[in-house]
């Protein structure tokens, strides 16, 4: 069903190169993601490919290289394509020889719109929450909530230049190559794009939840699916929010999954605005709601989380779900595993 590969150390030359691989550069992130089990993918996958015709790449192969293009930084599907041909230390996470032949960009693309279509990035991102869970990272979760821009990908200034007449406000809307991107406002700044919405766990710094809009939706209303996104996922550990005063209205939710309210009030709520300051609970909740803003600076620094790479709400969402899998698999191979309880050190 699947090519059969040499894998990377198939040969002699390669042994020895795997062996200094592993010694040499034993801090690299690409190294310490070999310990990953990947596996998962290969069994949500496998109905998809006939047991008739030519071999097909195996597809944890494949979602390991689309993963490279956002861990690594990587420009475009060219720059993927030759990268995991020549650089060693991509094909030894890919556990490809020299002597195996990769998939060319085209197949790539063909995989990357396969797992969008499949809702995959969703499944290998929460895999990735829930082995964290497992591995001890992730115990009884504050979460954070809050949103980031995303402008999409499409010239404002070119189009706008179209325009025939300069009353017309909703040309870009009608016209745009990106159908699913909408104006929105964030803060005083207006842009055109989507949001990332997202659930981060302040004790340990891992996105836990997200999801992605459109620029014109307000924050508070896709808050419930977060939420509800994060029960699922960490079920009884995850106990309480918080997120700032743009996401109140929503306690019936928040008391639906049992979780403690810790959303900052409105000015205008003076009785829950004092009543939630004494609480010391609270206090502390408030003062690590910043912790959600370091998964995006990191996401827009590290991973061009900025704008989008794609057109399309379901691409976008996906390029947001890759640079959130590699941000939590780089906080969690960047320390050791913690020890189970009770095992000796």
């Amino acid at each position: 069903m699947f090519k059969e590969l040499k894998g990377f150390g198939g040969n002699l030359f390669e042994a020895v190169f795997a062996k200094n691989v592993r010694q040499n550069y034993a801090s690299h992130i690409l190294v310490k993601l070999t310990d990953f089990d990947w596996s998962f993918i290969r069994d949500e996958l496998k109905g998809y490919y006939s047991k008739e015709g030519q071999n097909a790449f195996d597809p944890v192969l494949m979602f390991k290289i689309v993963f490279l293009k956002e861990a690594m930084n990587l420009n475009s599907d060219y720059q993927l394509e030759e990268l995991a041909n020549l650089h060693i230390l991509f094909r030894f996470f890919l556990n490809v020889s020299f002597d195996d032949k990769l998939p060319d960009r085209s197949t790539i693309i063909v995989f990357r719109n396969l797992l969008i279509e499949k809702a995959l990035f969703d499944k290998a991102f929460h895999k990735v929450v829930l082995y964290a869970r497992e591995k001890g990272f992730l115990g009884a979760c504050l979460g954070a909530a809050d949103s980031t821009v995303v402008e999409a990908k499409v010239n404002l200034s070119r189009w706008a230049k179209k325009k025939e007449d300069d009353k017309d406000e909703d040309y870009i809307d009608r016209n745009s190559p990106d159908k699913d991107a909408a104006f929105g406002a964030k803060g005083k700044e207006k842009f055109y794009g989507y949001k990332s919405h997202q659930i981060t766990d302040v004790g340990s710094g891992l996105v836990v939840a997200a999801l992605t809009t459109s620029a014109n939706v307000h924050d508070v209303k896709p808050f419930p699916d977060l939420l509800a996104l994060g029960k699922a996922l960490l079920q009884d550990d995850f106990l309480a929010i918080t997120a700032d005063k743009a996401y109140n209205g929503r306690e019936k939710e928040i008391q639906a999954l049992n979780l403690i309210d810790f959303v900052i009030p409105k000015d205008n709520q003076k009785f829950w605005k004092n009543w939630k300051e004494s609480n010391d609970d609270y206090v502390y909740a408030r003062s690590m709601r910043c912790m959600v803003e370091r998964p995006f600076a990191v996401g827009k620094r590290s991973y061009r989380l900025k704008r989008s790479r794609y057109w399309g709400l379901l691409k976008t969402h996906a390029q947001a779900l890759l640079t959130y899998t590699a941000y939590n698999l780089k906080k969690i191979f960047a320390v050791p595993i913690p020890l189970p309880a009770g095992a000796a050190a």
